[in-house]
């Protein structure tokens, strides 16, 4: 699970902000009330998972939280400086570290520079190549960069949706549309230009190529900023390999 935004959301869900008059104003955290909070949605996803897959005994939920390293860097942010700078001003919920920390437990994963999205790519790569048949993994997040990760997902702002299941190759254009488009939210741009419709337009033409890798590097070189492919690829890409061993 990328539980960064589940964590957000449960920690608004518990400030109180009271405001005393005179120009005074407090904030505080109900940290009992946010942890209610994100147990409840924790229990909406593991509802979603017992219902859709009988043959599930037991379902373990593994953590996974962005960490910055100790120059309040993502590794992202070495390959693209500006990365993520528009969501610098905007500020934390009260109480987000204390409810973080109520939440650390065995099956939480954090690295330094290492954003939960790459932690969950990797996790999925193992159970995805694990050899115990038993064992399968479902993808919990609301990011929609993690729908380069193939197999079953479920959104985690909306688990009432359902699991539902995202194949290799649409994994692949997903990934490659991304590097196309950039990542407003993000703070990354892609080509300038390049929406949806275009970029689906790009990774379809064989004459820019016979893979889509081809057609993306063809596309950058057409647009004048050949050099922004590489940075853009490793920006839009999420880790999917061995969980990295630091």
């Amino acid at each position: 699970m990328d539980a960064d935004g589940p964590l957000y959301t449960a920690a608004y869900h518990g400030e109180m902000v009271i405001d005393w008059g005179d120009g005074i104003v407090t904030a505080s955290n109900n940290l009992s009330e946010s942890l209610e909070h994100f147990s409840g949605q924790i229990s909406r996803v593991m509802d979603v998972v017992y219902g859709e897959f009988p043959e599930v005994e037991t379902c373990i939920v593994h953590y996974c939280f962005s960490l910055k390293d100790a120059n309040g860097k993502y590794t992202r942010n070495y390959h693209y400086p500006d990365y993520k700078a528009n969501r610098s001003s905007s500020r934390p919920p009260i109480g987000l570290k204390q409810l973080r920390d109520i939440v650390v437990r065995p099956l939480v994963y954090q690295l330094d520079g290492w954003e939960a999205d790459d932690l969950v790519g990797a996790l999925t790569y193992q159970y995805s190549n694990s050899k115990k048949p038993e064992e399968f993994c479902v993808v919990v997040s609301a990011d929609k960069d993690l729908e380069q990760i193939p197999g079953y997902h479920i959104n985690a702002a909306h688990p009432e949706n359902g699991a539902y299941l995202v194949h290799e190759e649409d994994a692949e254009r997903w990934r490659w549309k991304q590097v196309l488009m950039g990542d407003a939210t993000d703070g990354y741009p892609g080509i300038f230009g390049v929406g949806p419709k275009k970029a689906d337009k790009i990774l379809s033409d064989p004459n820019l190529g016979d893979t889509l890798e081809q057609r993306v590097m063809a596309a950058y070189l057409n647009a004048g900023i050949p050099e922004q492919f590489e940075v853009m690829n490793k920006l839009a890409t999420i880790y999917y390999g061995e969980y990295p061993n630091v």
